[in-house]
C-alpha cells in the first residue's frame, strides 16, 4: 500500500514538478496505469481484507473485477496471482462465508445443501466466478472446534441458535492476516540448507527452531554474551 500511496502522489503532483520527478513519457504512463489498477481493483480488497467472515465473498468479488478489467496484461497477472493463492477459497476456508452478512439466507441454504463432508483440495483447479461455484466443507467446524448443530436448522433461525452464535463469535475474532505464512516462508528460507536433506529431519529442525523462538523471543547474540 505504501508503494500505491507514493505512486498516486507522483501522478497528482507531477504537473509543475517535472524536475523533481524526471520521468519519461513511458514511465509516467506506467505510473498512471498502476494507479488506475490500484483505484479500480486493489484498494477495495485492501480495505476489506481484515474482515474474516467476508473474506471468501470479497475474494470472489475481486476475481469478478479482474475478469472484466480492460487491461489484459494486468488482468492476466492478477488472475494468475489469485490462482496461485486459491487456497484462500479452498472448500474448508470458504465455509467462513456462512457467517457473512453479504450472503442471503437462500444462498446460504444452497451452500449447506451442497456442503461436502471431506476437507477438499488445498488448491482450486479453476477460480470460481459466482457464488454457485464455491464449495464448502463440514470439516471446517471440526478443525475450528465449532459445534455445527445449527446447520440442521433453517438459516433464518440461526441468529437465535446458541451454536451459531458461539461459532460466529469465534470466527469474528480470528485474525485475517498472512503473518503466519510469511513467518513460515522466512523460517524455511533460513533453514533450507545442507544441514539435512532428510525431509523428516528437516521438519523436526523447523519445529525445534520455532519452539525455541517462542520460548526465547529475546535470545540474541548479545543476550547470550551477557549470560
Amino acid at each position: 500500500m505504501a508503494k500505491a500511496i507514493y505512486s498516486l502522489k507522483i501522478e497528482l503532483l507531477f504537473n509543475g514538478n517535472e524536475q523533481t520527478f524526471p520521468l519519461t513519457g513511458c514511465e509516467f504512463q506506467g505510473v498512471q496505469r498502476f494507479n488506475r489498477f490500484v483505484v479500480t481493483i486493489y484498494i477495495q480488497s485492501w480495505f476489506t481484507s481484515r474482515l474474516v467472515v467476508d473474506a471468501p465473498i470479497n475474494d470472489l468479488l475481486l476475481i469478478q473485477r479482474l475478469k472484466v478489467y480492460d487491461d489484459d496484461a494486468l488482468k492476466s497477472t492478477g488472475l494468475k496471482m489469485m490462482k496461485r493463492h486459491s487456497w484462500y477459497l479452498s472448500q474448508e476456508l470458504a465455509t467462513l462465508c456462512l457467517f457473512s452478512e453479504k450472503i442471503s439466507n437462500d444462498e446460504k441454504t444452497q451452500l449447506v445443501r451442497e456442503m461436502k463432508s471431506a476437507r477438499g483440495p488445498h488448491l482450486l483447479e479453476s477460480l470460481p466466478e459466482t457464488l454457485e461455484d464455491i464449495a464448502i466443507s463440514r470439516s471446517f467446524f471440526q478443525t475450528a472446534g465449532i459445534e455445527d448443530s445449527f446447520l440442521n436448522s433453517p438459516v433464518d433461525s440461526w441468529k437465535n441458535n446458541e451454536s451459531f452464535l458461539a461459532g460466529a463469535k469465534l470466527v469474528n475474532n480470528l485474525a485475517c492476516v498472512n503473518d503466519v505464512a510469511e513467518r513460515g516462508v522466512a523460517l524455511i528460507q533460513n533453514f533450507n540448507s545442507s544441514i539435512t536433506r532428510n525431509e523428516e529431519q528437516k521438519q523436526f529442525l523447523l519445529q525445534v527452531a520455532e519452539k525455541h523462538r517462542k520460548e526465547f523471543p529475546t535470545c540474541t547474540r548479545d543476550k547470550l554474551l551477557d549470560m
